[in-house]
Parts: structure tokens; sequence; C-alpha cells
């Protein structure tokens, strides 16, 4: 089955936290389930998400596709940080979103969704940062193979 699921963070930021809701439906059908919920403020994913930022360009790598260097090589000590700072901004995210006032909001979904529907998940914020925040490591992902995640403004 084909279910289209919407998670909202409006009324917040990452210093004061994030009013939540949760909408679930069939897709193009009107959400069977709406339910309300928050996150707490969650400064260190702003820093720590900057960090790796920081340290991904420091790779020397393209950001853009197009003509490989010949010979190019990186230093091993800026990959491992690189590394390093993915890892831990993963886990400092996944820590946010298991947050007790957001326990809710995945305890309806783990309710509502089955592990062989396709699902369309849509982020839905207007802050920047939130959507550079790597959505596709939640870990809610592993529980669902056939989910995908978009990111949309309000």
């Amino acid at each position: 089955m084909e279910k289209r699921v919407t998670l909202k963070l409006h009324d917040g930021d990452l210093e004061t936290g994030f009013s939540v809701s949760l909408q679930i439906g069939d897709e193009g059908a009107s959400p069977t389930a709406e339910i309300l919920g928050g996150l707490p403020a969650a400064q260190e994913l702003e820093l720590l998400y900057q960090r790796w930022q920081l340290a991904y360009r420091q790779l020397g790598l393209p950001l853009r596709l197009g003509v490989s260097r010949v010979g190019f090589a990186t230093n091993v000590s800026h990959r491992e940080d690189c590394h390093n700072l993915a890892e831990e901004l993963q886990y400092a995210f996944n820590q946010w979103l298991r947050s007790e006032i957001f326990r809710p909001i995945q305890d309806k979904l783990l309710e509502r969704l089955n592990p062989d529907d396709t699902i369309r998940l849509i982020v839905q914020t207007q802050q920047d940062v939130l959507q550079r925040l790597p959505w596709h490591l939640w870990d809610i992902c592993d529980r669902y193979p056939k989910l995908e995640i978009a990111l949309s403004a309000p």
C-alpha cells in the first residue's frame, strides 16, 4: 500500500524547539491520522552540521560533478575528521528524534505504517538548517525499506 506521511515542523528553531504535527494517510487521499507533538531545543545540531560541512570542504573534493583531477589524493586525517563528524551528527540527530516530546509522533508512525508499505515522508519546514539535516539517516528509515524522504516548505 502507498502511504503519504507529512511531518510539519513549525513555530520554533533549534534554540527553542519546535511544535510538530504529523499526518498519515493513503497516497492521494486525505490524512486518516493526525497527531501533535514537539521537538526540544538542539543547538548542538546546527554546530555539528557546520563543523561537518567545514571538514567536508577541507577534503578538497569538487562541489559539482565535472572533470576529475588526475592523481587527486586527500589527506587521511581530513577524511577521518569528516567521517567522525558525520557520525557525531547522525548520532545527535537521532537522539534529538528520540526525545520524549517527539515520542508520540514516532509511536504513531510505528502504529500506522507497515514495513511493506511504500511511504513518501514529506518534511515541511521553513528552517534552512532543518532542511540540511540528514533526514535519510533517521533510525526509522531502517524499519521501512520503501520509505523516501522529501523536503518541502510549508
